[in-house]
């Protein structure tokens, strides 16, 4: 594997490995990767252009704590049935370990435990948004317009509890944001989800052999005409007679990337239509565990929707006092811009209250994904107006010189790391015939 970067870039690397190709690939997140890995298995000589001084995108295990890795970014694989992501990850000698979505415990915000009557009523309450939703699947109204117009007490805090568990934490959009045929769109494979304890950068191992890796490369402009495509990055410039665009939705959107000629009037409409939606991380280690071990995932209902809502117990698993907890949309939006130590602080409030008694962690990690300058966003959402038109119009190439790829386009797939792959060989397939 040819790698050029700020530390590992040599006269000898530059000699063999020119700046031309038959195809670019820009991004070396899971669609990226997977375009070029197909191409190159065809026969294309291809360069793969990252701004980062990594691989995987939003894809991203931490190595903080050698020997527990941790994903900031993407962790399940959703459905592991006839999943294309299952399949690279038995290809690369992965151990997962499976969620079970029963084992939740709920917890008001005080610690009270929920009484049977109350946990009653939020599967009522889930019942009732389910079937709400599937039968006003529109893109003309936003979710919570719809919701609030079918259900009753809607704006209860059970009410706003299931509506952040069940859309916003899951399409990393507030219901205000999303639109009612957002909610639930796309497909399904089958089979249950799983996680990796060694870190979701482990499915890459069997795709990255014999890649041309251009790390450290920041893409300032994408030019093509009839004699083939001119991509310009921070350490110099590539041509090739195609490229494949892998660039994050958010991206797009700020237009921090120049095209030239500029991008199709309904390219653009696309871009502008669909949502980028924000799901951050807090994930705290602790010298002992101070909550139970039996439950994988913990609830916490409070007057606040949102806050501090959902957490993973990595304690249950690997018998290691580590929690996650999730935040999304309004509320990971405002704790962004905090400093990590009112993120912490804030977390241990909330724990403090649920559990009754803390001590303080050992270790935090938090993410930001909206501040990220390569992604500016977790993943694509369908805002009031936008239906899979949109997303088609976003995956259409340009002058059959440019192809778009990623989760964004993905029409089945949204918002997931298997649209993102599938996307990816799409695009590497219509470049091959």
């Amino acid at each position: 594997m040819l790698v050029s970067t700020a530390a590992a870039a040599s006269p000898l690397i530059a000699r063999a490995a020119p700046n031309r190709a038959d195809v670019l690939v820009i991004g070396a997140g899971m669609a990226g990767l997977a375009a070029a890995q197909k191409l190159r298995e065809s026969g294309r000589k291809v360069i793969v252009i990252e701004g980062r001084h990594r691989i995987g995108g939003r894809i991203h295990t931490s190595r903080k704590w050698q020997e527990f890795p941790i994903d900031l970014g993407a962790s399940w694989i959703h459905g592991i049935r006839r999943n294309p992501i299952t399949t690279l990850a038995r290809k690369a000698g992965s151990k997962w370990v499976e969620t079970d979505y029963d084992n939740y415990h709920m917890i008001h915000e005080d610690g009270r435990a929920l009484e049977k009557k109350e946990l009653v009523q939020l599967r009522s309450i889930e019942s009732s948004i389910y079937r709400t939703v599937r039968s006003n699947q529109t893109s003309k109204r936003s979710l919570a317009d719809v919701l609030r117009s079918k259900l009753e007490n809607f704006d209860s805090p059970n009410a706003q509890f299931m509506v952040n568990g069940l859309i916003e934490q899951e399409y990393a959009a507030d219901a205000n944001e999303i639109s009612a045929l957002g909610a639930y769109y796309g497909e399904e494979f089958g089979g249950t989800d799983v996680w990796f304890p060694n870190g979701y950068h482990q499915v890459f191992s069997p795709m990255v052999e014999g890649l041309d890796l251009r790390l450290g490369h920041v893409v300032r402009q994408i030019s093509h005409d009839q004699s083939g495509v001119r991509v310009s990055t921070s350490k110099g410039d590539f041509s090739a007679a195609r490229a494949v665009v892998t660039i994050p939705l958010g991206v797009l959107k700020r237009g921090q990337i120049r095209f030239s000629p500029a991008l199709p009037q309904n390219k653009l409409r696309a871009i502008q239509s669909l949502g980028m939606g924000l799901l951050n991380k807090v994930v705290l280690r602790f010298p002992k565990a101070f909550w139970p071990k039996a439950p994988e995932l913990f609830g916490r209902l409070s007057a606040e929707k949102g806050h501090w809502a959902l957490w993973l117990n990595l304690h249950h698993h690997l018998n290691e006092p580590i929690l996650i907890g999730f935040n999304a949309a309004t509320f990971a939006k405002a704790t962004e811009g905090w400093s990590d130590q009112k993120i912490v602080g804030s977390a241990m409030a909330a724990l403090g209250g649920m559990f009754g008694t803390t001590v303080q962690p050992s270790g935090f990690q938090i993410t930001r994904w909206r501040s990220d300058p390569f992604s500016l966003g977790s993943y694509s959402f369908l805002p009031p107006g936008a239906d899979q038109r949109t997303i088609r119009a976003l995956g259409e190439p340009v002058a059959d010189r440019l192809f778009f790829a990623g989760e964004a386009t993905s029409e089945d797939y949204p918002s997931t790391v298997h649209g993102a792959y599938l996307s990816g060989m799409r695009e590497a397939g219509r470049i091959m015939r």
